[in-house]
Protein backbone atom coordinates (compact mmCIF):
# COMPACT_ATOMS: atom_id res chain seq x y z
CA UNK A 1 0.00 0.00 0.00
CA UNK A 2 1.16 3.36 -0.72
CA UNK A 3 0.43 6.45 1.18
CA UNK A 4 0.47 10.25 0.16
CA UNK A 5 4.27 10.40 -0.88
CA UNK A 6 3.87 7.23 -3.04
CA UNK A 7 6.11 3.95 -2.25
CA UNK A 8 9.39 5.70 -3.04
CA UNK A 9 9.82 5.05 -6.67
CA UNK A 10 11.92 7.75 -8.85
CA UNK A 11 8.88 7.92 -10.78
CA UNK A 12 7.11 8.91 -7.90
CA UNK A 13 8.84 12.07 -6.88
CA UNK A 14 6.55 14.51 -9.32
CA UNK A 15 3.52 12.96 -8.12
CA UNK A 16 4.31 13.12 -4.66
CA UNK A 17 5.55 17.18 -4.64
CA UNK A 18 2.40 17.88 -6.60
CA UNK A 19 0.08 16.31 -4.08
CA UNK A 20 1.89 18.11 -1.17
CA UNK A 21 1.29 21.00 -3.10
CA UNK A 22 -2.06 20.54 -3.80
CA UNK A 23 -2.64 19.50 -0.49
CA UNK A 24 -1.07 22.58 1.11
CA UNK A 25 -3.17 24.88 -1.29
CA UNK A 26 -5.91 23.28 0.41
CA UNK A 27 -4.59 23.49 3.92
CA UNK A 28 -3.74 27.55 3.06
CA UNK A 29 -7.94 27.84 1.90
CA UNK A 30 -9.29 25.85 5.06
CA UNK A 31 -7.19 27.88 7.84
CA UNK A 32 -8.18 31.48 5.65
CA UNK A 33 -11.88 30.19 6.08
CA UNK A 34 -11.18 29.46 9.87
CA UNK A 35 -9.21 33.03 10.21
CA UNK A 36 -12.19 34.62 8.49
CA UNK A 37 -14.38 33.28 10.84
CA UNK A 38 -16.19 35.75 13.40
CA UNK A 39 -16.60 32.65 15.99
CA UNK A 40 -13.62 33.81 17.98
CA UNK A 41 -15.52 36.86 18.91
CA UNK A 42 -18.04 35.01 19.89
CA UNK A 43 -16.18 34.70 23.33
CA UNK A 44 -17.54 38.28 24.34
CA UNK A 45 -21.02 37.48 23.48
CA UNK A 46 -23.45 35.00 25.78
CA UNK A 47 -22.87 30.85 25.28
CA UNK A 48 -26.36 30.99 24.44
CA UNK A 49 -25.79 33.58 20.99
CA UNK A 50 -22.97 30.98 19.59
CA UNK A 51 -23.53 29.78 16.21
CA UNK A 52 -20.05 27.52 16.91
CA UNK A 53 -17.67 27.19 19.67
CA UNK A 54 -14.58 29.51 19.60
CA UNK A 55 -13.01 26.58 21.40
CA UNK A 56 -14.14 23.75 17.99
CA UNK A 57 -12.75 26.70 15.98
CA UNK A 58 -9.40 27.65 18.06
CA UNK A 59 -8.71 23.59 17.54
CA UNK A 60 -9.85 23.85 14.34
CA UNK A 61 -6.91 26.44 13.45
CA UNK A 62 -4.54 24.76 15.19
CA UNK A 63 -4.55 21.58 13.85
CA UNK A 64 -4.36 23.18 10.20
CA UNK A 65 -1.40 25.12 10.93
CA UNK A 66 0.08 21.84 12.08
CA UNK A 67 -0.55 20.13 9.12
CA UNK A 68 0.64 22.91 7.34
CA UNK A 69 3.85 22.94 8.67
CA UNK A 70 3.92 19.26 8.83
CA UNK A 71 3.24 19.37 4.57
CA UNK A 72 5.81 22.31 4.38
CA UNK A 73 8.75 20.33 6.48
CA UNK A 74 7.82 17.29 3.66
CA UNK A 75 7.73 19.69 0.82
CA UNK A 76 11.69 20.82 1.44
CA UNK A 77 12.91 17.38 2.38
CA UNK A 78 11.92 16.36 -1.03
CA UNK A 79 13.95 17.34 -4.01
CA UNK A 80 12.13 16.57 -7.24
CA UNK A 81 15.28 16.93 -9.26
Amino acid sequence: MTGLLGDGGRGDDRDALDRLVALEAEVRVELAVADASPALGAFSSPESEWLVDPAEVQTEQTGLRSLLGAVQALEAGRDPR
